[in-house]
């Protein structure tokens, strides 16, 4: 009897611990010793040749059906997916289905709200940026304002997620909302009427000429508008003046669309046909990006600004910058 509790005791542990061992292992993990497993499970071929092979599914029905305590298998299966992805470099990741719609809506460069990204902590959502002269802004919110209620609706002290709050704040049937917060640093809440309307997220909005001979513009990222806003900040600054030097910040740029940052990099060359980059997969085609040779201003010096959390399209633009010597 006592050693029949004792095994008990030690199962949930080990079902674990063999669970971790082959998310870790990835596809190398596989079931030996058909006599003496404790599922009836098919054996796995190791003449693994690149298709899935069934092995997560495997290990997940395995632990549904074994583990002491309820487990969500749609948590276990992001969590699996996502230390796979980790495994290929720092800038791959899952997007789940929650963020899915204001990821896109941010590529777009568009969308319907109220004009503030906010952060969840705990139980509360906070305000981490106001668009400026957006709805929001007119109405009086600012950075760190925790949102209690929305339209007498309540979205702090419960398990409220992401995607229904947003929702809320771009609610399709309302012009107007009515926000109970609590102002930063401040213990009261007050109440603030906000419009709702269509939302432009600009990736190039800032820009200006820090001395007579040199323009900056900063890029946020690279969406489906990044490139006409980018001439935009040319055109402004280089209509009365074609021969300047320019300072691109793409700090903190996580990428975004490869073609709007092959366009952008484009101009930055006189030269036609220099190769930019190149994508290759397994099972894809090798397919060349190269610059056109059709300018709209000429550039002169050239700088590009990236940091540690600059990725994808911009080490593009800035890695083939530096492979030709432009800047």
């Amino acid at each position: 009897m006592t050693t029949k509790k004792n095994i008990r005791i030690w199962e949930p542990l080990l079902v674990g611990l063999a669970a971790a061992i082959g998310l870790i292992a990835g596809y190398n993990m596989n079931f030996d010793n058909a006599g003496h497993k404790l599922l009836d499970i098919p054996e796995i071929k190791e003449d693994y040749s690149g298709k899935a092979d069934g092995r997560i599914e495997e290990i997940l029905r395995f632990i549904e059906s074994n583990y002491v305590d309820s487990l969500d298998q749609k948590i276990i299966s992001i969590d699996a997916v996502r230390h796979i992805l980790r495994q290929l470099d720092p800038h791959s990741d899952y997007i789940g289905e929650d963020e899915l719609t204001d990821h896109n809506e941010k590529m777009e460069g568009a969308y319907r709200g109220i004009g503030i990204e906010t952060l969840k902590l705990k139980d509360t959502f906070y305000v981490t940026k106001v668009i400026e002269h957006g709805p929001a802004y007119k109405a009086g919110l600012k950075l760190g304002d925790a949102i209690i209620s929305v339209d007498n609706q309540l979205v702090s002290g419960n398990q409220k997620s992401f995607s229904s709050v947003r929702d809320l704040l771009k609610a399709e049937d309302k012009n107007k909302l009515e926000l109970s917060v609590i102002p930063f640093g401040e213990k009261s809440k007050e109440t603030r009427a906000v419009e709702i309307s269509s939302i432009n997220l600009s990736s190039a909005e800032l820009s200006y000429m820090p001395d007579e001979s040199t323009v900056y513009v900063k890029l946020e990222r690279f969406s489906d508008n990044t490139y006409e806003q980018f001439i935009e900040s040319l055109d402004y600054y280089m209509k009365d003046n074609d021969n300047l030097n320019l300072i691109l910040d793409l700090r903190n740029n996580p990428g975004g669309y490869l073609p709007e940052a092959i366009k952008i990099l484009s101009q930055l060359f006189k030269e036609k046909d220099k190769l930019l980059t190149y994508t290759e997969g397994m099972n894809r085609k090798k397919a060349e990006y190269r610059t056109t040779g059709k300018n709209f201003y000429t550039i002169n010096k050239l700088a590009i600004l990236i940091n540690e959390y600059s990725a994808s399209g911009s080490e593009i633009l800035a890695g083939a910058v530096q492979d030709w010597d432009r800047g």
